[in-house]
């Protein structure tokens, strides 16, 4: 487990600045909250300790604040449709989110939609306990920014964003924001009452019940009866997917080992949920103790959800369901009524709302929503509608307010033992899921989680169509019970895994509508199961630290697979190989035979990336024979494998050698076009290439693109940047292990670090750890949490002392306190700015590093500068603070330890050598 830990005493490089300052952190807890207490850690991460629940809340709220203040009230805006009012009528960066291409047009949707209306509702018929924890976090806000009103974020004043008070109601759509990306909106339905048709030559339909979660000897007799009689009473008929869905974005994999399974007795999870790294997170990392719950996980910023944690007992992963939650309803309407739709031979008015958008140096824009049984009309906003035909949009979360997530999310983050965990799953409304679980008894479980529609019969309880909306039998007719969803505790195989793929077996016939992945395996959950298979071929338990090894691969199964099959190919029949595809082959062979894994210092990698399949109809011919997207790749890597695994000397098919052979050859071409002829340098320029890639800062899913340029982040040198395998560094939006026997032996990673702000020390607080892959500390005990704390804050009635917490502070608690920052004399140099140098030299300032590491490190930062004056200078600058500090602490003249004595001595060479070259800039 060593090499997955890294050590509790690093400091962020730059923290001194922060820290060894004597600053005055006022709280104004109500009485009721009782003491609060905000530790951080190294990373930023921060840590809530409060003797009740809502005390923890405004904890968590005063802390989210300060992290990420401005990106809460970003995403607010897209969320009531103000973009324009922020904005102007202007483009957007990528259409994104709802598919709109300008800031008007989002807002008109999002007014149509009407999120904040329903947030509204929803607040208002919570249970009195949510709501009060609501506002205590709404209060723990907006506390903090009247008590840092001259440190608020410089991009609320440069694009005229006024911040207002926070309020549960935000709380809800902070949660929605980011839960609508993975759940469909309606709007993409075809605005007909017609069977769909597959289209000649598209994709056939397979379904692959051996990749299913949920199988057959899983499951009781009873309970099939149970689902078969619910069926019976609702008047359904047994339904399964039309074609195969493609996971996107795909969200994500989770997998979780029982006790049975394991060396500890107790279970083992590992969540990766794999959405694009973003600057700053989308997710916001935290832990909260209160009077009633312990637990550490991500949720986003705005809201005390937690998507993916665990506490003392049980820990959780989610991925995407993508189960339909929305559809259009086809009214019947005609030009002599006006404003009126008739349902069952009845004229009914539509209701209309008023709503004002605010356009930023433009007259504001009046626009009229109209409202049915149905929901709102929404024909102008459907894609695929040339004939306008007049439609209404049902959907999650605003169709039904009665309940919300954060009910059962506050119960899941109580519960005690798996059947706790499940029983607080029918409070999980949006966006849909697939949840597994386990606890520190060994016990596992999965559900599919969120509202599920009962559609009527009169469309074949079809949801990728349109509704009839002539009579109120068309009107959906309540959810599917809680009880009713595919779900299993500790099946016999020990282990579940979900990533995005098939859920339940075929003897399970509710229709749901399609959803990621509902015809088989993907390539990320195919994989997993390979690592899980093949690790119990040879042992009978996995230890954790095995459990935690499967994150780490970077194999893509069908990339695997094509290349295997070329050079069989190659090695029978060369001649019915291309010359590129001959050519690729033999450059892929070493990659091949040395693992086949898609790691970017592995020559051969950057050719495996240019290998881009999208497997529909009509490619090559082979989704008719294996289905489509991405559960069709999947299942050719899967046949293909046992049939050679079985015979090796099977003849291979024409129609996959001419798909084998395309795909090596485009690939081929595409690699020299990008990296010119000379193959020896291919792979050092896909890794520069990488590395000029940027991350927007408050870029995001919604694709309003960067805020400002010169906080936009450069991509480290990653070493998995392939979307379809475990690792996949570009989407590794968040990584939790969780071995349940220890829950303070658990590790995390949240990219690019906890803070949003430009002057935070935790602005890149993890950047170097995920560019190699590394993991920290996430533990749950107060005793844990001190030993890696490295600031405390005490939010209560009376000012409290903010100070540094670190093992050096409490070694030097006797000696003189330093002097305030003001009246040091400058420190010299300066903290780099570009994100790549300030993690390098963040990772040479760790006490551990051996000499080698160090000169690897320092040859590294040669190239990374090389040719690029003002990387130089910035190195140089970094580098002069970084040898005063480690020379300062060396001597006992700081309570902060920096880097090794062999560090100071190797830097300081490499420092003088950088001052003295004749390119360096001037003094």
């Amino acid at each position: 487990m060593k090499k997955f830990l890294t050590d509790r005493k690093r400091l962020v490089f730059g923290v001194m600045f922060v820290l060894a300052v004597s600053g005055i952190a006022f709280g104004r807890a109500a009485p009721e909250y009782g003491r609060v207490e905000l530790l951080r850690d190294s990373w930023g991460v921060p840590n809530v300790f409060a003797g009740t629940d809502k005390g923890a809340m405004y904890g968590l709220g005063y802390a989210c604040a300060e992290d990420r203040g401005f990106q809460m009230h970003y995403f607010l805006r897209m969320m009531q449709g103000r973009m324009a009012e922020v904005f102007g009528d202007v483009e957007k960066h990528r259409a994104g989110g709802t598919g709109h291409k300008t800031t008007l047009e989002h807002d008109r949707v999002m007014r149509m939609f009407g999120f904040a209306r329903a947030a509204d509702r929803v607040v208002r018929n919570l249970d009195r306990q949510s709501q009060g924890l609501l506002k205590a976090y709404s209060a723990g806000v907006n506390d903090y920014f009247a008590q840092h009103e001259e440190e608020e974020h410089y991009l609320f004043d440069k694009i005229c964003l006024a911040r207002e008070a926070w309020t549960p109601t935000d709380c809800i759509l902070s949660w929605w924001h980011f839960a609508q990306f993975f759940s469909k909106d309606g709007l993409r339905d075809t605005p007909s009452l017609a069977p769909q048709v597959p289209r000649p030559g598209g994709p056939g339909i397979f379904i692959d019940d051996d990749a299913a979660v949920v199988h057959r000897e899983d499951v009781s007799q009873q309970w099939i009866e149970k689902v078969n009689t619910w069926m019976r009473d609702a008047g359904l008929t047994p339904g399964e997917p039309r074609g195969p869905q493609n996971p996107d974005p795909k969200f994500s994999h989770a997998w979780v080992v029982g006790g049975k399974k394991t060396t500890t007795g107790a279970s083992v999870l590992v969540s990766d949920p794999q959405t694009p790294v973003w600057n700053p997170s989308l997710l916001y990392e935290f832990h909260i103790k209160g009077g009633s719950f312990n637990v550490r996980g991500v949720g986003v910023a705005g809201s005390p959800v937690i998507l993916i944690g665990f506490n003392e007992h049980v820990a959780w992963g989610v991925t995407a369901l993508g189960a339909d939650q929305a559809d259009i309803f086809i009214l019947d309407t005609d030009s002599a009524h006006p404003d009126q739709y008739r349902v069952d031979g009845q004229w009914l008015d539509m209701n209309k709302r008023q709503e004002l958008i605010k356009v930023k140096g433009a007259a504001p824009q009046d626009m009229v929503v109209r409202e049915t049984i149905f929901g709102p009309i929404a024909s102008e906003f459907v894609w695929r509608n040339p004939d306008r035909q007049e439609v209404a949009l049902c959907r999650m979360p605003v169709a039904q307010t009665e309940s919300e997530t954060i009910e059962g999310a506050l119960a899941m983050m109580r519960a005690g033992s798996c059947q706790e965990f499940a029983a607080a799953l029918p409070g999980w409304s949006f966006p849909t899921a697939n949840c597994i679980f386990g606890d520190s008894r060994g016990n596992i479980g999965y559900w599919s989680l969120g509202a599920l529609p009962v559609r009527s019969s009169l469309t074949g309880f079809d949801g990728g169509r349109a509704q009839d909306g002539s009579t109120r039998k068309g009107m959906w007719r309540g959810m599917i019970p809680y009880d009713i969803l595919p779900h299993c505790m500790n099946p016999k195989r020990g282990y579940l895994v979900t990533a995005n793929h098939r859920t339940i077996q075929s003897f399970y016939k509710v229709p749901f509508g399609n959803m990621t992945g509902s015809s088989g395996d993907t390539d990320r959950g195919l994989r997993v199961k390979e690592r899980i298979a093949e690790h119990l071929a040879e042992n009978d338990r996995f230890a954790p630290e095995d459990v935690l090894a499967i994150h780490y691969d970077s194999v893509n199964v069908w990339k695997r697979q094509i290349v295997h099959l070329g050079l069989m190919i190659l090695d029978r029949t060369p001649e019915k190989l291309s010359q590129d595809a001959r050519e690729a082959l033999g450059y892929l062979r070493p990659w091949h035979e040395n693992g086949a894994e898609t790691d970017l210092s592995v020559p051969g990698t950057e050719l495996v990336n240019e290998m881009n399949v999208i497997f529909r109809g009509g490619v090559f011919g082979l989704v008719r024979k294996y289905g489509g997207g991405v559960s069709g790749l999947a299942r050719f890597a899967k046949t293909v494998s046992g049939r050679y695994a079985a015979n090796p000397a099977a003849p291979v098919p024409d129609d996959e050698r001419t798909f084998v052979d395309k795909v090596l050859a485009q690939a081929w071409t595409r690699t020299q076009n990008r990296y010119g002829a000379d193959r020896a340098a291919w792979n050092a320029l896909a890794r520069q290439a990488l590395c000029k890639q940027t991350l927007g800062y408050m870029d995001g899913l919604d694709g309003f693109g960067s805020l400002d340029e010169r906080n936009d982040v450069r991509m480290p040198l990653l070493k998995t940047i392939d979307g379809s395998t475990i690792l996949s560094q570009k989407a590794q939006s968040y990584t939790q292990f969780v071995p349940l026997h220890d829950v303070d032996a658990s590790l995390s990673i949240l990219p690019i670090g906890s803070s949003e702000n430009p002057k935070s020390p935790y602005r890149f607080s993890t950047y170097s750890d995920w560019a190699q892959g590394r993991l920290h500390p996430a533990p749950l005990s107060r005793e844990a949490v001190e030993k890696i704390a490295v600031l405390r804050s005490t939010l209560g009635p009376e000012p409290q002392v903010r100070r540094p917490e670190t093992a050096s502070r409490r070694e030097n608690a006797g000696r003189a306190a330093t002097r305030p920052e003001e009246s040091r004399p400058p420190l010299p140099g300066k903290k780099p700015d570009d994100p790549t140098l300030e993690a390098a030299i963040r990772y040479l300032n760790r006490a551990e590093r051996t000499e080698q590491e160090v000169k690897d490190k320092i040859e590294e930062l040669r190239r990374y500068v090389k040719g690029d004056a003002g990387l130089k200078g910035e190195l140089i600058e970094g580098l002069k603070l970084f040898v005063h500090l480690m020379k300062e602490s060396q001597a006992g003249r700081m309570p902060i330890r920096y880097g090794a004595p062999a560090t100071l001595k190797l830097i300081d060479g490499f420092y003088r050598e950088l001052r003295s070259s004749p390119d360096s800039p001037p003094r």
